[in-house]
């Protein structure tokens, strides 16, 4: 069954790339800080109730990303689609200047933003509620 609804997606992303925009929403956050220790995330919030909205433009260089509180931008840099892992890797600028790693994980349902700041690594992962093609 995974097999099938990932093979959807891929149909569903590539045609989507080429006529349309990619829309996400999810609905849990949750943070963590890398270990180096344990080479882990070690979890530092969660929220159930975040309610966010992603949305890439059809050529995926700017991905809009919308909360009840605020609206980034973000820029993409480079694309790397991971077929054998079911997921899509992007290099972006946000709007406010920082640099992160984001990954969209189709088989785990999340999508990730890896970043620095102070030295340290953090992650921020949104749980996918619904994935869809506008066309």
């Amino acid at each position: 069954m995974k097999k099938i609804i990932f093979s959807l997606i891929v149909i569903l992303f590539a045609t989507g790339t080429a006529y349309a925009q990619v829309l996400i929403s999810a609905d849990l956050r949750q943070d963590g800080k890398f270990n180096t220790a344990t080479n882990l995330y070690e979890p530092v919030s969660k929220d159930k109730t975040e309610l966010t909205y992603f949305e890439f433009d059809k050529d995926f260089t700017i991905c809009r990303h919308l909360t009840v509180d605020k609206t980034s931008l973000y820029f993409i840099k480079s694309i790397k689609k991971d077929d054998l892992n079911g997921r899509w890797e992007f290099d972006a600028l946000s709007n406010a200047g920082y640099s992160y790693y984001l990954i969209i994980d189709i088989i785990n349902k999340n999508i990730r933003f890896i970043y620095k700041e102070k030295g340290a690594t953090y992650l921020a992962q949104f749980a996918i509620n619904k994935f869809w093609v506008d066309k």
